[in-house]
């Protein structure tokens, strides 16, 4: 069909159409105008030299835009140069800007005082004197301010209007006077660094009840409190205030109500809990008695299989271990995930039948059964049941929804997911778990396979030591000599030229497990060079790139982890640390506390 218009309406539907585009250049050229802009107000500064008339405010290292093209962060740490930074923002830049860092000596603090989206504002290290700006305290969406390492004078400025604010880095400056009780009205509040300064007067009872502070070193100040003694071991579920190798307590929630109104209902609730308890299970019991031959049995009644029902719940759950629900491969067999009639969701590993007839197999399968039903831990992956019969051998374990610490480090959105805390407890839980091995089992226990993809993670990203295949019961009447077993990368030295398994060896693995952690990957070129040429690289060289800086409370935790991690590695077993002296040791990171930043230590100062 032919379209025709007489020529008024074709004369009116061209100045439309010209009008549309002539907006749509309109716009793209004052998007361009401002992207222009902001780059000449970047490149005004004289902190980056241009290299082509075609460069923009993105293209600048350190700059990050948004989608649109504007600057949202410019973080001058990345550049590295002796120029004294001029800053002058903008209003186009101010609109867009939430986070600003720079370490060296410049005067980027005052006008960044007036970037009211800024979220993150970084001079550290920055040789920065005078005042700190009392106009930063309206800021109201400012999330994190780090001063530290400067010699900033006079008082700390009130912040009152940061309702946002989480974390207020102040340590090693000139500050004075009294922490301001204004910092009460900061409810966001999670950690407030005070360390190295000339700070008075006492920590004001609003701060210290801020509901979500973690953490407040007010060491090498003259500031008082309720002291603790440093002898003391501090509950992990409590909170702390750090004072020169001392703690105090921060505000209790608890309500001043008589004891008896408080203790009388406990204790009532707890002989309830224990009744129910001894009913339940006398009970359950008595149904497993009677229902032991009725179909959709539990899945505990596994235990020493000897029944029908409960190895056809398996095969069903799994439609007779069908490979769509195969979720891995373990040393050896094959990791599958079911759901049990009972609604319970398990991992099984099977044995193949070919791996069945091989020996190797057979007792490594059954070394696993014999150790994992002897030994209960909080961070030991948990043994629900197993079969041992001819036509299918398999062992039913808690599900682990994250898979192997392996998988997580190499993928980097697991691996952002995985931030410097949770590595951290991931750490200390395999560490608690081979000091219990090692000193809480009769005999000991060697896992001799300890690496990366034998430690597993469930759905808070906790650890558990799994795989036992390898394992060896230590008697005390034996030599205990082996052939090589574990991983390549993560076995010690000596067992190439001795073959006698001891806890040393797992110790030797643990370090470089931690170690991997601390990398985000396998520190192989680091080992075989440890500890010769690798004195002088920098603690922070060693950090995974793609999380961001830790804070200074991290940065303890790291450090201690990493000497641990080199004490772990010494060629001679004799001098490295047991697993008992590392698990107390990275159960009191709160007490190592050092002047020195991650960033400023290398490898030698912490061997």
């Amino acid at each position: 069909m032919a379209y025709s218009c007489s020529f008024s309406t074709c004369i009116n539907l061209l100045l439309i159409v010209g009008l549309v585009v002539a907006e749509a250049f309109s716009n793209s050229s004052s998007l361009l105008e401002t992207t222009k802009t902001e780059t000449d107000v970047l490149l005004s500064w004289g902190w980056w030299d241009p290299v082509s008339s075609s460069i923009t405010s993105c293209d600048l290292k350190g700059v990050k835009c948004n989608k649109a093209g504007r600057v949202i962060s410019i973080d001058f740490t990345t550049i590295p140069t002796s120029k004294h930074l001029i800053f002058h923002p903008v209003a186009l830049m101010e609109a867009y800007l939430t986070r600003l860092a720079c370490f060296q000596n410049s005067n980027i603090y005052p006008s960044a005082a007036t970037i009211s989206l800024l979220q993150v504002l970084d001079v550290s290290h920055g040789g920065l004197t005078g005042n700190l700006p009392s106009s930063l305290g309206n800021l109201t969406l400012l999330e994190e301010l780090d001063v530290s390492y400067n010699s900033f004078t006079g008082s700390i400025p009130v912040f009152q209007n940061c309702s946002r604010l989480k974390y207020l880095h102040l340590s090693t400056n000139s500050f004075s006077g009294h922490i301001p009780e204004e910092l009460g009205r900061c409810p966001s509040l999670e950690s407030v660094d005070s360390y190295n300064n000339n700070l008075t007067g006492s920590i004001p009872y609003k701060i210290l009840c801020l509901p979500n502070l973690g953490f407040i070193d007010i060491s090498s100040n003259n500031i008082s409190g309720p002291i603790l003694s440093s002898d003391y071991l501090p509950d992990p579920n409590k909170r702390y205030a750090y004072n020169d190798g001392e703690f105090i307590f921060l505000c209790s929630k608890k309500t001043h109500l008589p004891i008896i109104y408080i203790v009388l209902p406990l204790t009532i609730g707890i002989l309830l809990l224990i009744l129910a308890s001894v009913f339940c299970c006398r009970h359950k019991h008595a149904e497993n008695q009677s229902n032991i031959n009725t179909r959709n049995g539990d899945f505990c009644s596994i235990w020493n299989f000897d029944g029908h029902i409960a190895y056809e719940d398996i095969i069903g759950a799994t439609n007779n271990f069908d490979i769509r629900y195969c979720i891995g491969t373990g040393g050896y067999g094959s990791v599958y995930e079911a759901r049990l009639p009972s609604g319970k969701t398990v991992a099984l590993k099977k044995l193949h039948r070919l791996e069945a007839e091989e020996p190797v197999f057979d007792r490594s399968f059954r070394n696993e059964v014999h150790v994992l039903s002897n030994i209960r831990h909080k961070n030991i992956v948990k043994l629900f049941g197993f079969c041992l019969h001819n036509r299918s051998m398999f062992l039913i374990y808690e599900l682990m929804e994250k898979g192997s610490l392996f998988c997580a480090v190499r993928d980097d959105a697991h691996a952002v997911e995985l931030d410097w805390n949770k590595r951290i407890n991931i750490v200390k839980g395999i560490a608690h778990a081979l000091s219990y091995m090692h000193h809480d089992c009769t005999p000991p226990i060697v896992h001799r396979d300890i690496s990366s993809n034998n430690v597993l993670l469930n759905s808070e990203m906790e650890a558990f030591v799994a795989d036992f295949g390898a394992s060896r019961l230590l008697e005390p009447d034996s030599s205990n000599q082996t052939l090589v077993a574990g991983t390549f990368g993560y076995i010690a030295p000596e067992l190439a030229y001795t073959m006698v398994v001891t806890e040393k060896c797992d110790v030797y693995s643990f370090g470089v497990v931690a170690l991997e952690i601390m990398m985000g990957s396998h520190p192989g070129d680091f080992l075989t060079s440890f500890p010769g040429s690798t004195s002088n690289r920098m603690l922070n060289d060693l950090l995974d790139t793609r999380l961001p800086r830790p804070t200074r409370q991290q940065e303890h935790d790291i450090v201690l982890i990493l000497r641990q991690s080199f004490a772990c590695l010494c060629s001679n077993p004799k001098f490295r640390p047991s697993m008992n002296t590392l698990s107390h040791e990275i159960s009191q990171t709160t007490k190592m506390l050092t002047a020195n930043s991650i960033y400023t230590m290398s490898v030698e100062q912490i061997c």
